[in-house]
């Protein structure tokens, strides 16, 4: 009687398991291509885990009688509720979404040394670490700062040439 359900769960159960495996392999590929530690990883794989969750849940609620028009309305609903609640801590879901987008994308890594340039205030230092609403710079006075992800999405980054040795001696 519901072996037609029984099977979809289980397709559904299949399928979110092999794109789990697919996303974590490109994580850890982007990983290693990046110098990036497991803390940093691990971070982006539960972001990952949290979204999966729910679109298996959803998948189970439709499989299962759920009708479309009420799941589609108390999702709505939900989003509305989260999307009030978050609008005062907009800052964090920033953070948190531009961390994805510096795991993937930005040139700068773990170890690099970098000015962040500003108008009024520009910083230099190497990054000592990534976090999911921070990065931590060292200057080279030993002073650690913190900057927020999004800001460092928002602002100009030079990174100093990893292919050039440090010393800046001329050959004859």
């Amino acid at each position: 009687m519901y072996s037609t359900q029984i099977l979809e769960t289980v397709a559904v159960l299949l399928a979110s398991a092999v794109a789990r495996r697919i996303i974590v392999a490109a994580i850890k590929a982007a990983q290693r291509k990046y110098s990036y530690g497991n803390p940093r990883a691990t971070v982006i794989v539960k972001i990952l885990d949290f979204l999966l969750f729910f679109i298996i849940v959803g998948g189970f609620l439709s499989i299962w009688g759920v009708e479309r028009s009420e799941l589609i309305f108390f999702l709505s609903s939900m989003l509305t509720i989260l999307g009030i609640a978050f609008f005062a801590q907009w800052s964090i879901l920033s953070n948190i979404t531009s961390t994805t987008i510096i795991f993937f994308a930005h040139p700068a890594g773990i170890g690099d040394k970098v000015k962040i340039l500003d108008v009024e205030f520009a910083v230099e230092g190497t990054i000592i670490d990534i976090g999911l609403f921070f990065i931590i710079l060292q200057g080279e006075d030993g002073s650690v700062l913190s900057i927020p992800n999004n800001l460092f999405m928002q602002k100009a980054v030079v990174r100093e040439d990893r292919s050039r040795p440090s010393s800046k001696t001329k050959e004859a």
